[in-house]
């Protein structure tokens, strides 16, 4: 028996013929089977295929119907009950789905060796798509749920066919089918990149360009995102007409064009590599192996020993056979001076290697591991995971389907690893240390080494870093001899006795190479060797030219003129332009050089850190539509801290910028936090400790963009814990202000109440009266949801005077909304209604015009008034077009507008802002630590969706 899949479905007999089912359910229930052919499926999965969650009363019997007459329409024994389910009598090769998957496995197999005969297998598998898979099946939850995996099955087969061709020079021939395929999926980046590809080989440059620009204009309009990494490489690529971008015909077959990128920061393999050939067959027999099992690899071994070297160089070696990539996450398990990577900040990176929007991503772990492990799914990646902690930090990043597989590097074993292959990493012998010496100083010798050489690695305890490390210092002094660089390292016994166990040691050899800047007349050189050093001082993980600028008080093209250098001298590396970074044990050796600057120097270089950050941080609020109260704040704050910074281009450069730095704000801001920092005046004439709260001032209106209330709240407790100490009055007030409102975002009423409460007692004791205002109306939103809606008015009325007695207007108007909303809430409607377009009559804010024409739907969906309801929902949406607005906020106008054309009649227009609804709720709620709640919510009424009108007690908001 055979069935087809990949169309509308077919079931033919060993003779030839083709058994008749004919009835859509019968035939969703041969589908559910011929998917897992040779599986038992059990019933309890049939019945959620079939009819989903909600359950006809007689579903079960109805099940065993549908199995006896599709048993009468199929030849005998084809169907059988099995262990509590029902099983298909069939071989995944007699189904046209399982002759696919096989003919693209073995093209993947092909591709680097035998191109031609990998699109042979391709066009074979595309051939047997007959049109859209199940589509004459009926409405059901299989189709819904297996149609979209099947078609981009097909779409990612295309794809590797267009790559293939690509490689064979056949880019002019495809031109045309990409166009179209580009036509109908036009928000998929890779169709992008080759059609892109395939214009510029084919000289039309301009019209790849072209490409380009309506793609990502489509993003950002369909999803307020910009293109993703590997998209924007490549325009760039083509605008610098970059050589590696033209065809290289090879001859015979081989691989062509490499179809195995490599994330940007994926380390280059070290040419001087010698030795470990039998750890390499290892590695490579696990890792061929991927292809039945996800294939674990966990290689330990002390520091130094060259762990990542291997790894690097067996990723290499095997990349032809993951076509998808090699992607690379430092885990920072070796690093003293940084924490180690939580699982969770891992996620985040390997998220962005495969173009998956960091500021989308889950921060709850389960919910990030999930989707991870969804975006691997039917992809074959290597995934370099460096410098493992321990087993709980690796577990999540690890593959689990066939086809991936990941190699890991720890100083420990890793136990508890299922099914992972163990490589445990020893020092060199003598005769691989001498020969990666003798090769990495002046290349191989088939000479036999004199005994000078092998005194010289026993000095360096055959550790690969090590030694690498010495011959740098060799090849920049060849008229030494042997004799003169045993005689150096015996002189330097004191640090490198401990060679052997101890990263100090190797941190001490690295500090020649420095020395080798330190004493050349060339002045990059020495600013090179001076800004070493004051690298280490802060723990952070990136540098660019101006934050290094600030670290050497020098200008920003000097500093990056220095980077540039060190970079050269194989101290610091550079994974992608304008960035910079320090291996595990460099940073050690930076931090360690670090603490022999005097402390008054220290302070000095954190001061001037700091002080870039809070400058930099601070442009960002020009780049948001933001009230009088913000705009006055980051005048005062730029006051103190004129720091030339570079300009963004847009609101999503400095957005982008923004996620990148949070995590090294949050451990500068930690570091500071210490009593040992009050005493200072270093950062604008203010102790380095009050970093943390220029931090949490300049970004509170980025906190509330990306809803980033984990990180918010992290920060404001390092800023409360420094202000108490220190009794410093404004920066408890604003610590608590924002955590009263991320309280309130989470539904915690009464702490978020209290918390602006108290805030705004200091703010009243300060003068501060419109951040005051500000703080008690958020203070409204909060009582009015916590049932103490007489408290709320008499917080609100009285704010809304002052506010209007001092001209503040925009906080007037956000004022104005709250206590609409409490009308709403209360009962009075039109009195809600009334104060609402007063307040939009005032507002000038993107943000305030949105939350008051929602309202005012609010309003009119209560009055049965559908479409003026629907009007106004649009304006709301309208409003939030070329505006940074947070996901909640878009969330909230589009449910109201699907309410109202739900009531309409106008069910799949509707429908359409209901699932955009549902995906950005489940994203928002996986990034939360706690769920937000929302005006959403499944009903029973006609089509099978609803959504619960923002009138009733369904739940609560935080303005």
């Amino acid at each position: 028996m055979r069935v087809r899949l990949l169309g509308p479905l077919e079931v033919h007999d060993a003779a030839g013929g083709t058994a008749r089912v004919s009835a859509p359910m019968l035939r969703a229930l041969l589908a559910a089977l011929a998917l897992r052919p040779g599986q038992v499926v059990s019933a309890a999965e049939l019945l959620g295929q079939l009819w989903g969650e909600e359950l006809p009363p007689s579903a079960r019997t109805t099940l065993r119907n549908y199995v006896m007459r599709l048993r009468k329409a199929l030849p005998e024994g084809w169907i059988r009950t099995d262990a509590g389910g029902y099983r298909l009598v069939l071989a995944e090769q007699d189904t046209d789905l399982g002759e696919f998957r096989t003919h693209v496995r073995r093209s993947r197999d092909l591709t680097a060796q035998d191109p031609a005969a990998a699109l042979v297998l391709l066009d074979r598998a595309l051939g047997l798509w007959r049109g859209t898979p199940l589509e004459d099946i009926g409405d059901c939850p299989l189709r819904d749920a297996e149609q979209p995996a099947l078609e981009e099955m097909r779409l990612a087969a295309m794809e590797e066919r267009f790559d293939v061709m690509t490689a064979l020079g056949r880019h002019s021939e495809i031109i045309d089918e990409l166009t179209a395929a580009l036509h109908h999926h036009y928000l998929r980046e890779r169709l992008a990149r080759q059609l892109m590809l395939a214009l510029h080989r084919s000289g039309r440059t301009a019209d790849a360009l072209v490409v380009y620009r309506t793609v990502r204009e489509r993003l950002i309009d369909e999803l307020g995102l910009e293109p993703g990494l590997e998209l924007r490489q490549l325009e760039g690529a083509i605008l610098r007409d970059d050589p590696q971008l033209r065809f290289s015909p090879k001859p015979g077959p081989g691989p062509g064009p490499a179809r195995c990128p490599a994330t940007p920061d994926f380390p280059a393999a070290i040419s001087t590599f010698v030795a470990r050939a039998r750890e390499l067959d290892r590695i490579d027999r696990t890792l061929d192996g991927a292809d039945a099992a996800p294939a674990i690899c966990l290689i330990d071994g002390p520091g130094g020993v060259g762990k990542s070297a291997l790894a690097v160089r067996a990723a290499r070696g095997a990349a032809q056979r993951f076509p998808d990539g090699l992607l690379y996450v430092d885990l920072r398990g070796a690093d003293p001076h940084n924490p180690a990577l939580s699982a969770q900040a891992a996620l985040r990176l390997l998220a962005s290697a495969l173009s998956l929007p960091v500021k989308d991503f889950p921060t709850d772990l389960d919910a990030a591991t999930a989707l991870y492990r969804e975006r691997l799914r039917d992809r074959r990646v290597l995934i370099l995971l460096d410098n493992a902690l321990d087993p709980r930090q690796v577990r999540p990043l690890l593959p689990v389907e066939p086809g991936s597989a990941a190699l890991v590097t720890s100083r420990t074993v890793l136990t508890g690893l299922t099914d992972a292959h163990h490589v445990h990493l020893d020092r060199l012998d003598d005769d691989e240390a001498v020969e990666l010496l003798r090769s990495a100083v002046g290349g191989a010798d088939p000479r036999p080494a004199p005994e000078e050489w092998y005194q010289l690695v026993r000095l360096c305890g055959h550790l690969p870093l090590a030694l690498r490390i010495v011959a740098t210092r060799m090849a920049a002094r060849p008229q030494w001899q042997l004799t003169d660089w045993i005689a150096v390292l015996r002189e330097e016994h004191g640090r490198m006795e401990q060679l052997r166990v101890a990263d100090l040691d190797l941190r001490a050899s690295l500090m020649v190479s420095i020395e080798q800047l330190a004493d050349s007349a060339n002045p990059v050189d020495l600013l090179a060797a001076r800004l070493f050093p004051r690298l280490g001082v802060a723990p952070l993980t990136t540098y660019t030219a101006g934050l290094a600028a600030a670290a050497a008080d020098c200008t920003a093209q000097q500093a990056e003129d220095a980077l540039e250098r060190l970079v050269d001298a194989r101290i610091i590396d550079s994974p992608r332009p304008g960035e910079y970074t320090l291996h595990d044990l460099l940073r050690s050796a930076a931090a360690w050089q670090a603490g022999a600057l005097p402390s008054a120097e220290r302070h000095a270089v954190l001061g001037r850190l700091a002080g870039w950050f809070v400058a930099r941080l601070n442009t960002l609020v020009r780049y948001y539509p933001v009230s009088r109260l913000f705009i006055a704040r980051a005048d005062s704050v730029a006051a103190r801290f004129p720091v030339e910074t570079e300009p963004f281009t847009g609101t999503e450069q400095a957005m982008r910028w923004a996620d990148d730095v949070a995590e090294d704000v949050l451990l500068l801001a930690e570091l500071l936090a210490a009593p040992a920092y009050d005493a200072t005046d270093d950062l604008a004439g203010e102790p380095l400790s009050r970093f943390a709260y220029y931090a949490a001032a300049t970004q509170e209106t980025y906190f509330g963009l990306r809803l980033a209330w984990t990180e918010q709240e992290r920060l404001c407790a390092t800023v409360l814990h420094v202000a108490r100490r220190r009794g410093d009055t404004r920066a408890e007030a604003v610590a608590l202000s924002q955590l009263g409102r991320s309280a309130g975002q989470f539904q915690d009423l009464g702490r978020a109440s209290e918390l602006l409460e108290r805030a705004g007692e200091l703010l009243e004791q300060l003068g501060e009266s419109e951040q005051l205002l500000a703080t008690m109306s958020n203070r409204i939103a909060c009582l009015a949801m916590g049932g103490r809606p007489a408290e709320a008015e008499r917080v609100g009325e009285a704010a809304r005077a002052e506010a209007q007695r001092l001209g503040f207007r925009d906080t007037e108007v956000t004022i104005c909304a709250n206590l609409a909303y409490l009308r709403l809430k209360t009962g009075d409607p039109d009195g809600a209604r009334a104060l609402a377009r007063h307040a939009l009559d005032l507002a000038r804010l993107p943000y305030n015009r949105i939350m008051l024409s929602c309202l005012i739907a609010e309003y009119h969906l209560g009055c049965a008034e559908y479409d003026e309801a629907a009007r106004w929902a649009e304006s709301a949406l309208r409003h939030t077009a070329g505006h940074p607005v947070d996901p909640y906020t878009t969330a909230h106008a589009r449910n109201l507008l699907a309410t109202a054309l739900r009531h309409q009649g106008r069910t799949a227009a509707a429908d359409g802002h209901d699932d955009k609804i549902r995906a950005e709720m489940e994203a928002l709620n996986a990034r939360a630590p706690r769920t937000v709640t929302f005006y959403y919510a499944e009903s029973s009424t006609p089509g099978g969706r609803g959504l619960r009108t923002l009138l009733d007690d369904g739940g609560g908001k935080q303005r």
